[in-house]
């Protein structure tokens, strides 16, 4: 049985004596609201009420509150709710009169004021007079209980099988005058005491006036630990709006919770009156809350919608996780309880199904980790920090303050095995959470395919990882806020298209279709240029800058009143708070460590967007901390003196850069330390063999590793170390010798399992690795005959013996370097072709994944078979299969990593070679190009379409200097094999849709006239039959035969398809206008041209169609002259404008002839 919430009202800060008809009004309006409230089924369980009852302190204002407003609200409310109004005093509930004379800051310091006996009671002597009026007016149950012995109140009340815990405690005993904030104290073991009475609660509710940061510094802290270590709510008022602030003390969180003022201004001020509905679902361990504010216009209680944080909005309501663990459920009459049950989480549909967490490959680091003893005591520091944070501390100072540690080399140099183990550091801490993100690791990257590309794929990795460690609902306000995000991509869309066309303008140089606010950004973006040769570069560069052309835009859209909707001009920027808000959420709840390992994957924009999520809470004391491993330093991005970057953004004290390039590879004395720790003893001289080790491998820590792992398993290598083993390693750069110490100790490693008989399997599954572009689950089990278990069991062997593995994974440098090394037949082991053999059999055997929605697993497989064919056949044999895997891939929208990574690592010759070996990777344009080079009659239909998808979707999405040849023959392309393919065999319908709509949408002109009618017809046409979504699609098809004869009644059909879509389409009402002009119909065509208007104010087409309507009306030439005035205002096309001038010239001769005759 479904047990019901427990419910309250929340107010606050009356101050009766204010202005008395104002206030009476105000009762009026809260007990009506609260007899609706019961209509409508919502009755509390109880009335909180914290503080400034009255103005002045005095008796008769406490008198009219009491009879005038408490009782009739109970009367309204019914049954035994007086026995459940609670009430307490704030600062205006002090006579400031009486002992005005006391010295606050003397009772702050002696905490025998505030003990709850005797003593303390006649300590309090000289404040509670202060508060006499108050106490003698109270009519609750709990009356004068602050002002006794006690000095706080606290009862538990049972509610619904639950036992509900209401504390009342004093925040107004020291307040005096005006300047109370960080003077004041409810009192240490006062609040100590009310906790105490209430400790046995399933719910604990704590009243008092102030937030807490009005106490004293030095106390703050405690009592965000008291309060946190209960997990209460913690009622307050003063402030004069509602907020809600997750709060952390005592290793736990609470919820401090603030309501607006009941009455602090007349209706007709701009200040608003407000009130705080409250719910806690105890079932599904639920806070809900509902702020209303008086409406004067409406003269009713509406939603304070901006009064919480969006993210957290579920219809009317706002809702929390509950501080603390979930209750125990309701124990029925006459049955024992029993053990507590997590009450079952109801997952939203639309969220993503979570999987289990990949294991810890880590677990076993802490007995083979080796060296950097100071760099992890700088980490331990800064866990300590963390700790302290959870526990409410303010200010951690020195190396606890460090709230980002930052670990920067080589590959091979340690820093995943230094990042882990400082983590199991931490996690040692038992109330730690810790969220694992590999970039480059395909389980540890989830729900992410292929390596995040922008900055929604870096958030969704990290959305989806919070929810798997804390719960989905931790999660929630972030998947909310992706759904708003995508209920604005089409209005996104449209803004973008019309700022596409300007920039296209302006680039072309048609400076006179440029409107103003386009102007002034291009010259504040130091853009514009009166030489267009100059202008044009300057607009491309910008263009290529992501996050530049995003401000640029979202600034545009503001300067020109387009839109102000986050959602639709600052989408990452959305999705961003809404982490952000999540993690500081979950934080509360647990301190969280998060670890980001290799890092150099994230290109210069994820790495902005990883410091605009993470800096504003490193900057404050939410108990927080990151671990960051890259290859590259941070801000290695960044020009010299930027104020962008992590070093600009976050002061020395909050981070901490470990370097693990040349200065920090391990010493001789490190060495030698890890020599004398081996299990199997070493015979000889430590110190001179350390110094050779060290010579030999640079210190390097994964070479280091592996000659420590080979001694280990029998080998007797390090004993025999002589000066001839050691290479001249000086000649090469640094990157370049630790790439070549690398290899050598691979090589010695192989060399070493190939003469050990007894390691023959470790040498058959190690080259099976190198063979595979990744440790493919499915062909491993077929490969060991083993189950997953059983391989992740291996795997996990494998690393735990050899240092080349980490994370289930061969390491990265060490297979890149064997897949390199083995393409020449004379590096190969022996037992090579053996193991070769083997793997073909065990992926032949898996069956080839059926079509599916997007064809991944397919190209999966078929990649894992051309993978193994490319050690034996010629590169030119299977390059043929590698573009149509590519062709595929990219039409699918798939990460092509893989395919591109073997492309880059084949023997290949000539041009080819050129393109796929070149430092940078090449270009989409670059790519088709190639693939186009290849393609023959005799590839699959499939496949050429694909290519032809790939041709069109490689057209720019919104403009771009254009040649017409390239974009007609990606239409002739494309309309060629989508005749001659089977639906069934084609890509999905939505990709083809956008293909063709990018062709039509390039050979259709601004203003919708074309030279290639046919062709753009057609195009649309498809685009609409593959992706019915696609308003545009519809509108621009519209225009397109409104501009020819015959054709009104199909353009006609198309716009209002059009408005089905998208009811606030501007161009279409504005085309539809058009067709009902010409049909005579002029005040439908003023209709639609006024929807265009609403749908978008700045839409100059429809102001000039609208006065021109109008102009031809009698009496209507005023409003006329004003739409045509906007139009001019907003249009760029000089043809027109010279019209509109024209018209406008004609209007206002009839309006000054026509106000002369009236004269």
């Amino acid at each position: 049985m479904t047990v019901p919430p427990i419910r309250w009202l929340h107010l606050s800060d009356f101050h009766v004596g204010m202005d008395g008809y104002a206030q009476r009004k105000l009762f009026d309006y809260i007990i009506n609201h609260v007899k609706q409230k019961k209509e409508q089924g919502f009755v509390p369980d109880f009335v909180f009420i914290t503080g400034d009852l009255a103005d002045k302190g005095r008796l008769e204002e406490y008198k009219q509150f009491w009879e005038e407003f408490a009782r009739p609200l109970q009367a309204a409310i019914g049954g035994d709710i007086a026995t459940r109004m609670f009430v307490i005093p704030g600062n205006h509930d002090v006579n400031r009169k009486k002992n005005e004379a006391f010295d606050r800051d003397e009772i702050a310091r002696k905490e025998w004021y505030f003990h709850a006996n005797a003593d303390g009671l006649e300590a309090r002597d000289i404040l509670n007079p202060r508060f006499e009026a108050f106490k003698n007016a109270d009519e609750t149950v709990d009356k004068g209980r602050i002002f006794s012995e006690e000095g706080n109140f606290g009862r538990v009340v049972p509610l619904h099988g639950y036992q509900i815990g209401i504390a009342g405690i004093n925040t107004a005993w020291l307040c005096k005058d005006d300047h109370d904030k960080e003077k004041l104290t409810p009192g240490k073991p006062l609040v100590e005491e009310a906790l105490k009475k209430i400790k046995s609660a399933d719910l604990r509710i704590v009243l008092g006036h102030h937030p807490l940061d009005w106490l004293l510094p030095g106390q703050q802290s405690i009592f965000n630990s008291l309060l946190g270590k209960p997990g209460v709510l913690y009622l307050h008022g003063h402030l004069h709006k509602q907020w809600l602030q997750p709060t952390h003390g005592g290793g736990n969180h609470f919820l401090a919770i603030q309501t607006g003022a009941a009455f602090q201004a007349e209706e007709h001020d701009v200040w608003r009156n407000g009130l705080l509905w409250g719910e806690a679902d105890l079932e599904a361990h639920e806070l809900r809350l509902q702020p209303y504010e008086w409406a004067k216009d409406h003269q009713e209680w509406t939603l304070k919608g901006d009064a919480f944080h969006p993210s957290f909005k579920k219809g009317e309501w706002w809702a929390y996780p509950l501080p603390g663990q979930p209750a125990s459920p309701p124990t029925p009459p006459d049955t024992q309880p029993t053990q507590a049950v997590l009450a079952p989480i109801t997952l939203i549909p639309t969220r993503p199904l979570l999987k289990m967490l990949p294991p810890d490959s880590w677990v076993d680091i802490g007995q083979r980790f080796i060296g950097r003893e100071g760099s992890l005591s700088d980490v331990a520091d800064a866990v300590t920090g963390l700790q302290l944070r959870a526990g409410g501390a303010v200010q951690p100072a020195g190396g606890q303050a460090v709230k980002l540690v930052w670990v920067h080399g080589f590959g091979g140099m340690g820093k995943s095995w230094f990042l882990h183990r400082a983590r199991q550091q931490a996690e040692a801490i038992s109330i730690v959470r810790t969220l694992i993100v590999e970039w480059d690791s395909p389980e540890w990257r989830d729900p992410l395919k292929g390596e995040p590309l922008i900055a929604e794929d870096l958030f969704d990795v990290l959305a989806y990882r919070l929810a798997q460690v804390m719960g989905q609902a931790f999660a929630e306000s972030y998947w909310q806020a992706d759904e708003q995000v995508a209920a604005a991509s089409p209005e996104r869309e449209r803004l973008r298209n019309m700022f596409g066309d300007e920039l296209r303008a302006a680039y072309e140089g048609k400076d006179a279709e440029i409107s103003e606010e386009t102007r002034r950004l291009l010259r504040n973006e130091n853009l514009w240029d009166v030489d267009l040769a100059r202008r044009q570069q300057n607009i491309m560069n910008w263009w290529n800058h992501s996050i530049r052309y995003e401000l640029g835009f979202a600034a545009w859209c503001r300067a020109g009143s387009h839109s102000s909707d986050a959602a639709v001009i600052e989408p990452s920027n959305v999705r961003a708070d809404a982490l952000r808000t999540a993690l500081q959420l979950a934080a509360t709840q647990h301190p969280l460590l998060l670890l980001f390992d290799t890092c150099e994957v994230l290109n210069e924009e994820l790495d902005t967007w990883l410091r605009r999520l993470l800096v504003p809470l490193l900057r404050d004391e939410t108990p927080l901390l990151v671990f960051v491993g890259s290859r590259k330093q941070p801000d290695v991005d960044q020009l010299s003196g930027s104020r962008d970057g992590w070093r600009s953004e976050l002061t020395e004290r909050r981070r901490r850069e470990i370097d693990f390039a040349e200065a920090k590879r391990f010493t001789v004395e490190e060495i030698e330390a890890a020599l004398v720790s081996l299990h199997t003893p070493l015979v000889g001289d430590c110190t001179g063999i350390a110094e050779r080790l060290h010579r030999l491998t640079l210190g390097v820590p994964l070479a280091v590793r592996t000659l420590l792992d080979l001694h280990e398993d029998g080998d007797e290598l390090l004993p025999s170390l002589t000066d001839e083993d050691e290479e001249d390693l000086d000649s090469l750069g640094d990157g370049q010798a630790v790439q070549r110490v690398i290899e050598t100790m691979v090589e010695r490693l192989l060399k070493h399992l190939i003469l050990r008989p007894r390691s023959v399997d470790d040498l058959r599954d190690i080259v099976a690795l190198g063979l595979l572009q990744r440790a493919d689950p499915d062909v491993l089990q077929a490969f060991w005959q083993a189950n997953a278990s059983g391989v992740r069991t291996r795997l996990r062997q494998l690393g735990n013996h050899y240092a080349l593995l980490s994370g289930n994974e061969l390491h990265a440098t060490v297979r890149d370097y064997l897949r390199r090394h083995w393409r020449l037949e004379e590096n190969r082991p022996i037992i090579f072709d053996k193991v070769l053999s083997e793997l073909k059999v065990a992926a032949s055997g898996l069956p080839r994944p059926a079509a599916s929605v997007n064809n991944s697993e397919a190209i999966i497989y078929d990649l894992l078979q051309v993978n193994l064919r490319a050690w034996q056949e010629p590169a030119a044999a299977v390059l043929p299969t590698l573009a149509q895997l590519l062709a595929i891939a990219l039409a699918y929208d798939i990460n092509t990593e893989a395919i591109v990574a073997l492309l880059r690592e084949l023997p290949l010759v000539g041009p080819v070679h050129r393109l796929w070996r070149s430092p940078n990777l090449p270009s989409k344009s670059q790519i088709v190009e190639w693939l186009q080079s290849l393609v023959t009659a005799d590839w699959p239909i499939t496949t050429q379409a694909s290519l032809a998808i790939v041709n069109a979707l490689a057209l720019p999405k919104e403009w771009q200097i254009l040649d017409s040849e390239k974009v007609l023959a990606a239409f002739q392309s494309l309309e060629d094999v989508i005749t001659r393919t089977k639906p069934d065999e084609l890509p999905q319908a939505s990709v083809i849709g956008q293909a063709y709509f990018r062709i039509a949408r390039s050979l259709q002109a601004k203003n919708g006239r074309t030279n290639w009618p046919d062709k753009v017809e057609r195009s649309y046409k498809q685009a609409i039959k593959y992706n019915i979504s696609l308003p545009t699609a519809h509108n621009n098809l519209g225009y397109l035969y409104s501009k020819q004869n015959g054709r009104t009644k199909e353009a006609k059909f198309h716009f209002l398809e059009a408005l089905k879509l998208a009811p606030k389409h501007a161009p279409a009402h504005d085309g539809l206008g058009l067709i009902y002009e010409r049909l005579g119909n002029k005040q439908k065509a003023i209709e639609h041209y006024r929807q265009a208007i609403n749908g978008d104010q700045d839409f100059w087409n429809a102001h000039y169609h609208l006065g021109t309507s109008l102009a031809e009306q009698v009496g209507r030439e005023v409003e006329a002259s004003q739409h045509l005035r906007k139009a001019l205002k907003l249009s760029t096309n000089t043809v027109s404008n010279q019209k509109m001038e024209k018209l406008l010239t004609r209007l206002l001769i009839r309006i000054d002839g026509r106000d002369k005759k009236k004269r």
